[in-house]
C-alpha cells in the first residue's frame, strides 16, 4: 500500500511538473514562456505576426542577428517598449548572446503587463540563418 501511494504522489508530480514545462514563473506578475530554438524556428515559418526582439546591443545586433528582428536593447526597455511594442498581447520572442538577458527582459516584459512574451535564449544556440551588418 506504501509503494502504491508513493507511485501516485510520484505521477501527480511529474503529470503537474509536465503541465508548467516551457513556462517560467517570477513570482510578481504574469508567467513568460521557454521555447528551445527549433520550437521558436518552427513557430516563426507558421506565424509571420510574431514579433521576434533581439535585447543585445546595436553593436551586437549588426555583427550578427536572426533574420527580421527588431532591436530592443535591454538597458532600454523600460524607456522604449511601449513605443516599439505597442501592442502589449502580441507575441513577442526575445533573444540575446546566451540567454541571461533575455531572460531578464521577459521578466520585465511581463512586468510591464506584456502578456504573450517567450525566451528563445540566446543566438549562441541558434543554428538556423543569421545575418550581419546594418538592418534595412
Amino acid at each position: 500500500m506504501r509503494i502504491f501511494a508513493t507511485a501516485v504522489l510520484v505521477g501527480a508530480v511529474v503529470l503537474l511538473g509536465a503541465v508548467f514545462v516551457g513556462r517560467q514563473g517570477t513570482g510578481e506578475g504574469p508567467d513568460y514562456g521557454r521555447l528551445t530554438a527549433k520550437q521558436a524556428h518552427e513557430k516563426l515559418q507558421e506565424d509571420e505576426e510574431i514579433l521576434l526582439v533581439d535585447v543585445r546591443t546595436p553593436e551586437e545586433y549588426q555583427q550578427q542577428r536572426i533574420p527580421d528582428a527588431i532591436l530592443l536593447p535591454l538597458a532600454d526597455i523600460k524607456e522604449k517598449a511601449e513605443e516599439i511594442l505597442p501592442d502589449k498581447d502580441a507575441v513577442v520572442f526575445l533573444y540575446c548572446r546566451s540567454g541571461n538577458r533575455s531572460d531578464n527582459a521577459a521578466a520585465l516584459l511581463t512586468k510591464m503587463g506584456y502578456s504573450e512574451i517567450y525566451d528563445i535564449g540566446g543566438i549562441i544556440d541558434w543554428p538556423f540563418e543569421t545575418e550581419s551588418g546594418t538592418a534595412q
